[in-house]
């Protein structure tokens, strides 16, 4: 998957909400897999998963004229888009960006960071959000017609 990016380099403020698809792995229980990278998530007892991307550096590219990452970790800044988009065979999770974590949005509500905290489901995230500060990504942040890679 690739990300055709629409902002600049952001850091998260704040520990901030999106929306993981995984796929669900037949053979471990309580395991799943990122669709197209193909990383293990394995669930703790606590309910959440912290996947961290093996890229430190995210790289952007010209590609068919568009700034394009293909590394990171990929998610929705909306649950809806990631239920729009959603394939036949992914679940969708709630997740967050790291405070002080690097990320980029891009076109269709996606977004990418090398870090992201993916949780079981909603009573272990509205657990992390209690002691927590948290929020939705303010998506307002487009690029600027100077912006070069």
């Amino acid at each position: 998957m690739c990300l055709y990016v629409n902002s600049p380099r952001l850091i998260a403020e704040t520990d901030l909400i999106v929306y993981k698809c995984l796929r669900r792995e037949p053979r471990l229980k309580n395991t799943y897999v990122t669709p197209m990278q193909g990383a293990m998530v394995a669930f703790g007892k606590n309910g959440k998963f912290h996947l961290r991307s093996g890229a430190k550096i995210m790289v952007i590219t010209n590609e068919f004229r568009n700034k394009t990452i293909h590394e990171g970790i990929h998610a929705y800044t909306y649950e809806y888009r990631a239920y729009a988009l959603l394939p036949a065979y992914c679940e969708v999770f709630y997740a967050i960006i790291p405070k002080g974590r690097v990320y980029y949005l891009g076109f269709g509500a996606q977004v990418v960071s090398s870090d992201m905290i993916i949780f079981r489901n909603k009573d272990s995230f509205n657990t992390y959000m209690a002691n927590h500060k948290v929020k939705e990504i303010d998506t307002s942040k487009k690029l600027s017609k100077d912006f070069v890679v």
